[in-house]
């Protein structure tokens, strides 16, 4: 006769003990869901039967008696794999390099639409690279407007307009530069007028400053400062502002 105490035993005690069965069945079923993987997976400890003929009763267990070379690490290689075929008498060729149209027989075309198409693009980028190395100026001239005052009146009826020069040699020599300024009629360079020295990888910061007589500069006007090296006059930049002068 049960007591009503083990009758009434509690839900959370059934249930360790439904766990505890469980995991003792799987335990025990363990060994056989590994030998049969053995048999499909090509591990370090995977066998490999040498012939065909051999039952499915005792394929396993020959597997692991005949053949006592083991796989390397991280599988059967492509001629390994080629060996096993042969043993057992079955086509070559079940692990290869290939692709599906030449396993079905197929042509197989090496030079393809979007092929042609990537060699041009990267023949492009190539080319453009090219071109901007050899055209490549070492000289770097960035124009700042005076942002203090618009324009000066100064003595002689004159307009007077101040920038700062930020200059770059990007070159590996010294070089001495010139400024000179474009675009507007009777436009004269008041600073700076000598030459500009400047060592390999300078960065020169100047003030400049741009006058012309009041009765041409009235209203705005696109003028162009140029830099170029006197000792080398195929190093030149030209920068493009403005020149500001009263309304009329």
């Amino acid at each position: 006769m049960i007591s009503t105490k083990t009758a009434r035993m509690p839900g959370k005690l059934v249930a360790a003990i439904a766990f505890i069965g469980a995991t003792a069945i799987g335990m025990a079923s363990a060994p056989k869901v590994q030998n049969l993987c053995e048999g499909f997976l090509p591990t370090n400890s995977m066998r490999i039967p040498v012939d065909a003929n051999e039952t499915n009763s005792s394929f396993y267990a020959a597997a692991k008696k005949r053949t006592k070379k083991q796989a390397p690490k991280g599988g059967l290689t492509e001629q390994q794999f080629n060996d096993v075929m042969d043993r057992m008498g079955s086509p070559r060729g079940l692990i290869r390099y290939t692709t599906d149209h030449a396993v079905h027989g197929e042509q197989i075309r090496v030079v393809r639409p979007r092929v042609v198409v990537y060699a041009c693009i990267l023949v492009g980028v190539a080319a453009t690279l090219v071109v901007s190395l050899v055209t490549r100026t070492p000289l770097i001239l960035d124009v700042i407007r005076d942002r203090n005052a618009l324009y000066r009146e100064v003595r002689g009826d004159r307009i007077e307009n101040a920038y700062t020069l930020r200059l770059i040699n990007l070159d590996d020599a010294p070089h001495a530069y010139r400024l000179e300024v474009a675009g507007l009629d009777e436009a004269e360079l008041v600073s700076p007028t000598g030459v500009i020295e400047a060592q390999p990888g300078e960065v020169s910061t100047i003030a400049a400053r741009v006058q012309a007589p009041s009765s041409v500069a009235h209203g705005v006007h696109p003028i162009t400062l140029s830099l170029a090296a006197v000792d080398a006059p195929n190093i030149a930049v030209q920068e493009k502002t403005r020149f500001l002068g009263p309304q009329p």
